[in-house]
């Protein structure tokens, strides 16, 4: 009978000691690290095409100081006829040469403006500070000098309309037209400070 119950006390034991152990392993049973999947896009710079900026700028730059330039000289030029035939009174060749102002006048606003175009596009693409800020200045000196040859086309026209009415002894009429004109002048003459004011800064900027 002790023997009996010697044996079952071991019985006991080896069970509680087996499912001591198997609670231990399972407390110690390392549960897997989730990681998140990264949702994170990278970034990507833009590559900068450096000759076509250089393409565009070095265009920009010839039209706006030669091919806006030669149409302003022409116009200049008879302009300047214009005013000797207006002055004698030859208003049928000055009503003649003021149109023939005008035109040279638009066309160099038409090239002003198609510069703009240009530098607004190398602005975009510019690869250093430095041209950036050349070109910001070329923008706005390009829109300033296309004002300055609006006003002086606009006022080429108003004179054309002038002589016209003096041609025909409209005199009333014709000084109408001619003070519209001297308008558009003043306005030249404001604009002109502003674009002189930053040719000036370009010209420091680029060591001219």
């Amino acid at each position: 009978m002790r023997a009996k119950i010697v044996f079952l006390i071991a019985v006991v034991c080896i069970v509680v000691m087996t499912i001591v152990g198997c609670i231990d392993n399972f407390k110690t049973e390392e549960v897997p690290t989730f990681t998140p999947i990264s949702t994170t896009v990278p970034t990507i710079t833009p590559t900068i095409d450096k000759e076509a900026f250089i393409d565009k700028y070095t265009e920009a730059k010839e039209i706006f100081k030669y091919e806006s330039y030669e149409p302003e000289l022409k116009a200049n030029e008879s302009e300047n006829l214009a005013d000797m035939y207006y002055k004698r009174g030859l208003f049928d060749r000055s009503k003649d040469k003021y149109c023939e102002a005008a035109k040279f006048y638009s066309r160099a606003e038409e090239q002003d403006l198609k510069a703009k175009a240009l530098f607004e596009e190398a602005y975009k693409i510019a690869p250093t500070e430095y041209y950036k800020e050349i070109c910001r200045l070329y923008i706005d000196a390009s829109q300033s000098h296309s004002k300055l040859m609006d006003y002086m086309s606009s006022a080429m026209n108003y004179m054309e309309k002038a002589c016209d009415y003096y041609e025909k002894e409209n005199y009333e009429a014709g000084e109408k037209e001619r003070k519209k004109a001297n308008e558009q002048i003043i306005r030249y003459n404001i604009e002109i400070e502003s674009y002189n004011t930053l040719v000036e800064k370009i010209d420091e900027i680029e060591g001219w």
